[in-house]
């Protein structure tokens, strides 16, 4: 997720341990009349077997994949917006983030509970013996794809440990292209064991900012 609410997203409700699903959102635009979520089915047991999930965000496309298969595709060119103009397509650097959402709890709006599953069970033996509920990540991979001439040509020259991509302004004179700019500042918000309230990573709550790339997840649901 950026600063500006480009997301792109892996999620698995936790009702069910045989699906998963794939989203994206630009700038936050949420779109009732064109949902870009989609439900692969058919995943062998989420609950209690690992499973490679990869999301490989590029300039032009982007693919979700489960277990070394690709299952969606979208091109940037059929996102584009009613005006013709500008492409809702995520552009700005993201920062790669693992949480668990509560959605089943009374503040919720009904929609998102019953996306989730309905109401918590507090109840559930798997919180009542941990105290929490948690995922267990077994491995993350990010690779980044390489600059591009636009963003040598930002920063003028790279810096030395490099590590990060910040957007200072959209281009004025490219209809929605943020400017990107490499930096060597961290931006990690959170590592290790995690826990958080009633609710536990397994892996931790890693962050990283990343423009465009490969990101690769082996997890399962616990």
């Amino acid at each position: 997720m950026s600063d500006v609410k480009d997301e792109i997203d892996w999620e698995w409700p936790g009702d069910s341990t045989s699906s998963a699903q794939s989203n994206y959102f630009w700038l936050g635009f949420i779109n009732a009349t064109a949902n870009h979520g989609q439900t692969q089915s058919g995943i062998d047991d989420t609950f209690g077997t690992y499973h490679d999930y990869t999301i490989d965000w590029q300039p032009d496309a982007l693919s979700w994949s489960i277990d070394g298969n690709v299952v969606r595709t979208v091109q940037k060119t059929d996102t584009l917006g009613p005006d013709g103009t500008y492409y809702e397509y995520p552009t700005t650097p993201a920062r790669v983030q693992f949480s668990i959402w509560p959605a089943g709890i009374p503040s919720e709006p009904a929609g998102t509970v019953a996306w989730a599953g309905g109401m918590i069970n507090w109840a559930d033996p798997d919180y009542v013996s941990q105290g929490h509920f948690s995922t267990i990540v077994k491995s993350v991979t990010i690779k980044c794809s390489s600059e591009t001439a636009a963003t040598v040509a930002n920063n003028g020259s790279l810096p030395a440990n490099s590590q990060s991509y910040v957007y200072t302004s959209n281009d004025t004179n490219s209809n929605m292209i943020p400017r990107v700019l490499v930096t060597n500042e961290s931006t990690n918000v959170n590592g290790g064991g995690a826990t958080l309230g009633g609710f536990g990573f397994g892996g931790g709550a890693a962050v990283v900012s990343v423009v465009a790339g490969v990101l690769a997840i082996s997890a399962f649901l616990v």
